[in-house]
């Protein structure tokens, strides 16, 4: 598994890229013991995840545990866990789950799970649409 850390306001702080010795059924991660949800995509071959983890998955700044479980399409299992360190250089992002939406129907962004570099510091927040229908 390769874990990156990544700097840049638009990307997730850690980055976890696991190739895998078979096809992956389903691919779960624990970040700091909650479930990261919705961060998990499997490679278009299926031997392997990706996994963009952010505030909204329980990363924090300091020592982060993340523990992968792939279970492959033969029912074997794997575990794999590894200690990343997330620096406050940059504000720590958590845009919330991922939503699905209509054309025409709202929606309400949240960026309430960022943090700021220092305790008490304050937080901009500018939103940007990346695609559309």
């Amino acid at each position: 598994m390769r874990v990156k850390r990544l700097l840049g306001p638009e990307r997730a702080p850690i980055e976890l890229r696991m190739r895998t010795g078979g096809k992956v059924l389903r691919a779960r991660v624990w970040v700091n013991g909650k479930r990261a949800r919705g961060a998990v995509t499997r490679f278009a071959d299926r031997r392997g995840i990706t996994a963009r983890l952010g505030a909204y998955d329980g990363v924090h700044y300091g020592r982060d545990r993340v523990v992968a479980t792939i279970r492959y399409r033969d029912h074997r299992l794997a575990r794999v866990k590894r200690v990343v360190h997330v620096s406050r250089r940059r504000p720590l992002t958590g845009a919330g789950p991922d939503r699905k939406t209509v054309p025409g129907r709202g929606v309400r962004l949240d960026g309430s799970w960022s943090k700021p570099t220092r305790p008490g510091g304050r937080l901009r927040y500018r939103w940007t649409v990346v695609g559309r229908p």
